[in-house]
C-alpha cells in the first residue's frame, strides 16, 4: 500500500503483508495499525491471546490496538505519549475477560517518526529495523530466550507481554531516538519474519527498488507455515 501526495511523513511510501491462520491477505486492522499527520507518523504491531492456548486472537489484538490509537489521540500534545499509550495497553489487558486462570497476554510494538527521530518501545518478540542507504542497520531485539542467551538454537520463548503471565514486564524503548535520513527504510518484522530469514536477506529486501519490491522478497523468503506480520516503510 503506497501513500503520498503531500509534504513531510505522509509522503512515506508504506507497504506490508500479513500472514494469518487462515491465510495469506492484507490484515492492518487487526495486528497494525498506523496514524499519519503533518507533525508526525506512528505505526504499531500489536498481537494478544485470551489464553495459554492460543498464540494470537484477533479479535482481542484489534480491540488492543483501538485502545491504543484512542490512547494517541487523546493524549495528543502531551509529554510521554507512548508511555501513556502502553500503559493504556496494560490495562485493557488486565481486564479483559478471559475464562483461562493465566489470563489474557497482549504484545506491542511502537515506533514515532517525528522531526526527523524514530521513537522505538516494545514489550514482545517483534522487531524494528532502520535500515540506511549504506553502513549496517540498526534494531531492536526482540524479549524472547533467543538474544537472551545468544544462541542461535535458544527456545523461541517470549519472557516480556502485558498480562498476569508476565507480571512485572516493562516495555523497553531505544535509549536515543535513531536518526532518520532521506531514503533510509524503516522495517517492522514480526517473529515469524525475523527468526526465517537470514539479516542480511533482510537488509537487501529493504534496499529494494520500491517498498512493495522489498515486501514481496520477504514474503517469499518467510516460512509459509509461520504466521508473520511485516511492514516496510521508505522515508522521503
Amino acid at each position: 500500500m503506497d501513500q503520498g501526495g503531500v509534504r513531510g511523513p505522509r509522503r512515506m511510501q508504506i507497504a506490508q503483508a500479513f500472514l494469518t491462520d487462515s491465510g495469506v491477505g492484507d490484515a492492518p486492522l487487526t495486528f497494525a495499525r498506523q496514524s499519519i499527520d503533518a507533525t508526525g507518523a506512528l505505526f504499531l504491531f500489536g498481537n494478544a491471546s485470551a489464553s495459554g492456548f492460543e498464540t494470537r486472537n484477533e479479535g482481542l489484538s484489534a480491540a488492543m490496538l483501538d485502545v491504543a490509537e484512542g490512547s494517541w489521540t487523546d493524549s495528543a500534545g502531551a509529554s510521554g505519549r507512548l508511555d501513556r499509550l502502553f500503559a493504556a495497553c496494560a490495562r485493557f489487558i488486565d481486564a479483559a475477560p478471559t475464562v483461562a486462570e493465566e489470563g489474557c497476554a497482549g504484545w506491542l510494538t511502537a515506533a514515532w517518526l517525528v522531526r526527523g527521530l524514530l521513537h522505538v518501545q516494545w514489550l514482545g518478540g517483534d522487531e524494528v529495523w532502520l535500515v540506511p542507504e549504506q553502513g549496517p542497520p540498526l534494531r531492536t531485539h526482540g524479549h524472547t530466550l533467543k538474544p537472551m542467551h545468544g544462541a542461535q538454537e535458544a527456545p523461541n520463548v517470549l519472557v516480556r507481554g502485558f498480562g498476569r503471565t508476565y507480571s512485572g514486564s516493562q516495555p523497553e524503548q531505544v535509549p536515543t531516538p535513531w536518526e532518520v535520513g532521506r531514503g533510509d527504510r524503516i522495517l517492522m518484522l514480526s517473529r515469524g519474519v525475523v527468526d526465517g530469514v537470514p539479516s542480511d536477506r533482510i537488509v537487501a529486501s529493504a534496499r529494494a527498488t520500491s517498498t512493495q519490491e522489498g515486501v514481496d522478497m520477504l514474503v517469499t523468503m518467510a516460512s509459509p507455515a509461520r504466521p508473520y506480520a511485516l511492514a516496510l516503510l521508505a522515508c522521503p
